[in-house]
């Protein structure tokens, strides 16, 4: 019985130790995402990387633009956050024992580039001194926006919609007028063109902006530029002119499952 005391004070002790270990909490790293005008971001991707870490770990914010990265070890880490239509952001911070706190504020992203459209009735022009409802996109745009077909252009361009018919077509509306035909030789009233070229069927606009050096959107009727049948506005695709430079551009979607 004397000798087994100490036994037992010892593993009183252990138990005392590991209960103070088990209470205090992981190191994390959590924080708010806001734009410019302090409205919550969701679906922003954070990511966090580190020497601590075997391989970055990435987490999106969700509805109210919350992030948290749970069991950081301590040390140094490379803070970015990315989203669509949003400056890249990226910083440092040291995460110590107990939780870190990092908010975000992400700006737009600028489109400072001067842009000459073509959709004018006096030729070329400076789209910032354009008197029109014109919306251009160039094509460096286009790639930071993942606009990949002319479907992505509804969610970035005002008062254009794009729905699908049951065929599958897209159907182009430009301020509410556009047409619910999906027969195969209707006449939209909302129409696209290529180099000022009139695309005649809606089949046609089910294509890959490949190669374009702009999308000029112009909303209202243009039946002067573009025909009768531009009542509620045209979208006309500019691609880009060849040159002596060898250049190649691919295009890659990977998945899995679903």
């Amino acid at each position: 019985m004397l000798m087994a005391r100490p036994t037992l004070a010892w593993a009183c002790c252990l138990l005392t130790l590991a209960s103070v270990a088990w209470a205090q909490p992981a190191p994390r790293l959590s924080g708010l995402v806001r734009d410019a005008t302090g409205s919550a971001l969701p679906g922003v991707t954070v990511t966090v990387a580190g020497t601590a870490l075997a391989a970055p770990r990435t987490v999106v914010t969700d509805e109210r633009g919350r992030y948290e990265v749970d069991t950081l070890p301590t040390g140094r880490y490379s803070i970015t956050a990315a989203l669509r239509g949003f400056e890249p952001w990226s910083t440092e911070i040291d995460v110590g024992a107990g939780a870190a706190t990092l908010d975000i504020v992400l700006a737009l992203t600028s489109f400072s580039e001067r842009v000459t459209v073509t959709a004018t009735k006096t030729g070329a022009a400076d789209v910032q001194s354009t008197p029109v409802a014109i919306t251009v996109l160039p094509a460096r745009t286009l790639e930071q926006l993942e606009v990949e077909r002319v479907e992505g252009l509804a969610g970035f361009v005002p008062t254009v919609t794009v729905s699908q018919s049951p065929v599958g077509t897209p159907l182009v509306t430009i301020r509410g007028i556009g047409s619910n035909s999906s027969v195969a030789g209707a006449d939209p009233s909302s129409t696209i063109h290529i180099d000022g070229v009139y695309l005649a069927r809606p089949p046609m606009a089910c294509m890959d902006l490949l190669d374009v050096e702009r999308v000029e959107v112009l909303r209202g009727p243009q039946g002067t530029l573009y025909g009768r049948n531009s009542v509620g506005g045209t979208i006309n695709i500019v691609t880009r002119q060849p040159t002596n430079t060898l250049e190649t551009q691919v295009r890659l979607t990977a998945g899995s499952d679903d």
